[in-house]
């Protein structure tokens, strides 16, 4: 019961959060950061540059997880996946991760396209 209470209480609150105005310009801020990131990205770049480019996409693909996750949680699942802009956020992050996996095992090379 009291679990109940306290899992009411705070999907309430993240519901505030995700559709609150900071979140959005929040969220617009990592999208920025993140065309940024791949648009930096040329021909006979400096490794220092690559692996800059490799840890912000990875710490870019985890914030759009988390903020994909607190969406899911705030706002039910069913209610999530109705919005076509959350199917679509939901396919890339997911691809993103999968991608990500695949490259750190060695299974294939980098596609050249992110979060």
């Amino acid at each position: 019961r009291r679990w109940r209470r306290w899992n009411r209480l705070c999907r309430r609150n993240c519901r505030l959060a995700v559709k609150s105005v900071p979140f959005y310009w929040l969220v617009i801020i990592l999208v920025f950061l993140n065309t940024l990131t791949i648009s930096s990205e040329h021909y006979n770049q400096p490794l220092w540059l690559t692996q800059v480019q490799d840890v912000a996409n990875k710490v870019l693909l985890a914030l759009f997880t988390c903020e994909m996750l607190v969406k899911m949680y705030s706002l039910g699942l069913q209610a999530y996946f109705v919005s076509l802009f959350n199917r679509f956020d939901c396919f890339v992050v997911c691809g993103g991760i999968t991608e990500t996996i695949l490259v750190e095992f060695e299974i294939m090379s980098p596609l050249g396209i992110s979060v």
